[in-house]
């Protein structure tokens, strides 16, 4: 039986270092054909073996592993230059993320059929929401499937659908609510159906198609204070109905005022040709009650203090309020604006000003960037 025992913990430690390596060649893999893909975009790289032994002395130093050096790389030909104080994305999502945002409750983000719930007054109010293939009307009040088809039939607007568990604009789709079909609807799944709603002016004029975000990504301090991490503004382009950048919306780097201070990026971290040569001043765009969402995004991360680090989506609408789309506790993806605007953790008020950026010891493999303590 003791035998029995060791041999099952062995079975277990090594599936457990196979999944670790896995994820680990995975996110590295990406990192390259991201890489390949910027260099071919450019038309150029400016790597070379001494800046990558560069780049991997520095991976070793703060982050105990020279293979860290991949997602550095693909900052560096970003960038156009290799700047020490980037976290790589793999330390970030594998060995970071999961210490801030335990992962039993920080995939509750994923859950848009709660939202509304749980930020009461703060997100677009649902027509209706579908759990479980049981339909709920806006007050929660079970309804049949004859009354929620009739209910959508009454509405006779255009809506929008969205899948839990569908990030980024996926499992989203947009219909006129007299058309929806009980096939559009998987009884596995859940769903919440919002009205389409109207954005400020301002808004609009970056894309009237899609409805255009504000990006404010919050930390929860130690201290227990709400810290405005980093904040940036997404818009659709080509008639594209949503801003998410990995569907083909581009984003724009913004000041603590609100006002654009770059060119559109896109979802490589390159500069947007086609944005640039449209005529359109993005730079010195202002965001209508950008102070406003900002306090509302980190007010309400006090009404789920159980992950420290969460990125929201908000639009301003028609009368100048801020109200949330989606919020993101799960894995806030921020690898292309470390490499665009970064390096975002070693920046003025940051989370490791709380712990010791300069050390270049490396006790039990802990990042001096990114330290136990400072976190």
């Amino acid at each position: 039986m003791f035998k029995l025992s060791n041999i099952g913990s062995a079975v277990r430690k090594g599936y457990e270092k196979f999944e670790k390596w896995r994820k680990y060649s995975n996110s590295r893999e990406q990192a390259d054909r991201f890489r390949a893909d910027v260099t071919e975009r450019k038309g150029f790289s400016i790597l070379n073996e001494k800046l990558i032994r560069q780049i991997k002395e520095y991976a070793y130093s703060q982050f105990g592993e020279n293979d860290y050096w991949h997602w550095l790389a693909l900052y560096t030909e970003i960038r156009g230059e290799f700047i020490e104080g980037w976290v790589p994305d793999d330390y970030y999502t594998f060995e970071w993320i999961p210490t801030m945002n335990p992962e039993n409750v920080s995939g509750l983000s994923l859950i848009k059929s709660f939202d509304h719930r749980l930020f009461p007054g703060h997100t677009i109010q649902p027509v209706a929401v579908r759990i479980n293939g049981q339909n709920f009307d806006h007050n929660q009040k079970r309804i049949s499937n004859t009354e929620f088809y009739r209910l959508m039939k009454q509405l006779r607007s255009e809506v929008v659908i969205k899948k839990d568990c569908g990030p980024s604009g996926t499992g989203l789709f947009f219909r006129n609510s007299v058309e929806l079909l009980e096939n559009d609807f998987k009884d596995s799944y859940s769903y919440v159906i919002q009205p389409v709603v109207e954005q400020h002016d301002e808004m609009k004029k970056l894309s009237d198609r899609s409805v255009n975000t504000v990006r404010v990504v919050t930390f929860l301090k130690p201290c227990g204070k709400v810290q405005n991490f980093f904040t940036s503004l997404k818009f659709g382009v080509n008639g594209l109905r949503v801003d998410n950048v990995n569907m083909g919306g581009r984003f724009l780097l913004l000041d603590p005022d609100g006002v654009v201070t770059s060119n559109p990026f896109n979802e490589l971290g390159l500069e947007c040709r086609e944005c640039i040569e449209s005529g359109f001043e993005y730079r010195g765009f202002r965001v209508p009650s950008f102070r406003k969402a900002v306090e509302l995004c980190k007010e309400q991360h006090l009404n789920f203090p159980y992950t420290r680090f969460i990125a929201w989506d908000v639009f301003i609408d028609k009368e100048t309020d801020p109200r949330i789309i989606e919020w993101n506790a799960r894995l806030p993806g921020m690898w292309v604006n470390e490499a665009v605007a970064g390096p975002l953790w070693t920046n003025g008020d940051s989370l490791t000003n709380q712990g010791s950026i300069n050390n270049t010891s490396n006790v039990n493999n802990e990042s001096p960037i990114l330290s136990r303590e400072g976190l």
